[in-house]
């Protein structure tokens, strides 16, 4: 395990894989949420820990907006500000189908909305 950024972790793929040449390109998809019960892939999160989550995060979503139009699911842009392994604030915005406006709430409040994405699926409602 070799040290990043934001912790530790394997990094022998990622480095192996940007050794190809500059055109073999990949992204890493932080968080795909689907269905339990029909495996329907409901939202691709784009993941990042900030200091203040009152403001957007500079990240690029363009990947992850192109895959999860790919497979008819949303996207969303999610900073979260921790200690420890404690969240304690997250903003979220809609990056797909369209742009929505950034909201900040507490981590019980991005729980209760991971709830509602989830219930929303089609086959929780017979379709």
């Amino acid at each position: 395990m070799k040290p990043e950024r934001t912790g530790l972790r394997n990094l022998d793929i990622r480095n192996w894989h940007r050794r190809l040449g500059g055109w073999i390109t990949a992204v890493d998809v932080d968080l795909a949420e689907y269905c339990y019960f029909c495996k329907r892939v409901l939202a691709l999160l784009e993941i990042v820990r900030v200091k203040d989550v009152r403001h957007p995060p500079r990240k690029a979503t363009t990947i992850m907006r192109k895959l999860a139009n790919g497979v008819s699911a949303r996207g969303y842009l999610v900073a979260y500000r921790s200690e420890g392994e404690e969240v304690l604030e997250v903003g979220l915005r809609r990056v797909v189908p369209t742009w929505g406006a950034w909201r900040v709430m507490s981590a019980s409040e991005f729980g209760e909305w991971l709830i509602m994405l989830h219930l929303s699926c089609p086959c929780l409602r017979g379709e």
